[in-house]
């Protein structure tokens, strides 16, 4: 059986959204993650230890991806981005069937909104570095998904969630 999380990644409270589009990550977005270090290898006093640490989001961003600061929000085109999953390993069928409840599930969940599941790579989670003695052997680096979800026209739902605020 396979389980797809999503990006694991959130503050204490949680995954953190937008507050101009509440259903589309946001930019504040942090990725937790350990980096170990390892010092005295050979000597008697070995010792290895793990920091718990954090970054922005944006820090791991491909190229093909925006950043909207003013709407707090990361965007492919037009789109905002909800969320992303590593499906690799499913067959055709599996991924229909799992893209078609995830867009199922934001739709209900956000009426008048489109999304959308596209092929991509982005951040889901983190890899911490390797610091040995005092030397880093091995740098953060992003774990990567396969799909990436988005809602459609995102700049057309921030407007009208202003509109609603005034009333």
């Amino acid at each position: 059986m396979m389980l797809c999380t999503g990006i694991s990644c959130g503050d204490l409270t949680g995954k953190r959204y937008s507050e101009k589009l509440a259903c589309a990550l946001s930019t504040k977005q942090d990725f937790f993650y350990i980096d170990m270090f390892v010092n005295d290898v050979v000597g008697p006093n070995y010792s290895h230890e793990g920091k718990f640490t954090h970054k922005r989001i944006s820090t791991f961003i491909p190229e093909f991806v925006g950043v909207d600061e003013e709407n707090e929000v990361l965007t492919i085109n037009d789109d905002a981005i909800v969320d992303a999953y590593d499906f690799n390993g499913l067959d055709d069928t599996e991924l229909e069937l799992f893209a078609n409840a995830l867009v199922q599930i934001h739709e209900n969940n956000n009426p008048g909104c489109e999304f959308e599941l596209i092929p991509g790579e982005f951040p889901i989670g983190i890899e911490g570095r390797l610091i040995v003695n005092d030397k880093v052997r091995k740098e953060e680096k992003p774990i990567l998904s396969s799909h990436i979800l988005c809602v459609k026209d995102y700049k057309n739902h921030i407007e009208k969630a202003a509109v609603k605020q005034k009333k």
